[in-house]
């Protein structure tokens, strides 16, 4: 994590038009961590060199992506490949207005435009999106891509649980790759990482005033972008989404919601900080164990 100093060096180097009054650490991800200048400007920083590619391609998406969004997002100000500070890409934009949605309102306006918001986005002509470099998928190398995914896990994840829990793994497992209905969507761009969080939303929770994070774009199953939303808000979202569901549209959002505790595993094995592989295998038995 980069410390005052070096953040001071950053802002001299690529906006020394920016007379820096404050500066201070303002969020930070397993991926990406932001810091703010002046309580207005927020700079996006990659947290490990194999996170800066995406970084790129995220800058050069927003700024496209924007005009065609009636939602905020972030539109990227400063863009370097990297000054002496911080020799690795980055980006600025100023902070969108809103605080970021911690729990789900049963449903309601917000759930609403987020179902909107959703629908725009998928939207967004694929192509271009793959011009743009984001990751793109058929829904054949989709389906490959998570039969991957389900092979590492075995060998790193779920090996980690007992032999009744590894059974009621598998059975999951086999059940979502093995049915072709599974694998017959049209991919659209996606934000792919829709936490609550991302979204920002005014002090009565009843306006969704911005969408933040698109460091994970990519051209996927539309069904990933409905992965937390639970319950009368994920109804009412999907009830304002005027894009295609199919018949296992619902059933596939579920099955991204019981797989995430996997990545949580994998994150904290990569990253040598071993609370997120214990909270990671709790998730895996709450979500498939427990829930099967």
């Amino acid at each position: 994590m980069l410390d005052e100093e070096q953040f001071r060096g950053v802002v001299a180097a690529c906006a020394p038009e920016l007379r820096l009054a404050s500066a201070r650490p303002f969020a930070e991800g397993w991926d990406f961590e932001l810091w703010e200048a002046n309580g207005e400007l927020l700079f996006r920083f990659p947290k490990r060199a194999e996170c800066a590619d995406a970084l790129v391609i995220e800058a050069k998406l927003l700024r496209e992506l924007a005009p065609a969004l009636n939602t905020p997002i972030p539109q990227p100000a400063h863009v370097s490949d990297g000054v002496d500070a911080f020799p690795m890409p980055f980006f600025s934009y100023r902070r969108l207005a809103g605080e970021p949605l911690r729990t789900a309102p049963e449903g309601g306006d917000i759930a609403a435009m987020t179902g909107a918001f959703l629908s725009e986005l998928h939207r967004f002509p694929a192509q271009h999106a793959t011009e743009l470099g984001v990751r793109t998928f058929t829904a054949q190398s989709w389906r490959d891509d998570y039969a991957a995914f389900r092979e590492r896990t075995d060998n790193e994840v779920t090996c980690l649980l007992s032999s009744d829990e590894q059974r009621v793994v598998a059975e999951f497992w086999d059940n979502f790759l093995d049915d072709d209905h599974n694998f017959q969507f049209q991919p659209a761009l996606i934000h792919a990482d829709l936490g609550l969080e991302h979204l920002l939303v005014d002090d009565d929770r009843r306006q969704l005033l911005g969408v933040i994070d698109f460091g994970d774009a990519r051209v996927g199953d539309p069904a990933l972008d409905f992965v937390v939303f639970n319950g009368a808000f994920g109804r009412a979202a999907l009830e304002a989404y005027d894009c295609e569901v199919d018949e296992t549209f619902v059933y596939r959002s579920r099955a991204y919601f019981r797989i995430g505790p996997f990545h949580e595993v994998l994150y904290g094995q990569e990253t040598d900080q071993p609370q997120f592989i214990s909270s990671g295998l709790e998730g895996v038995r709450t979500r498939i164990v427990r829930a099967s």
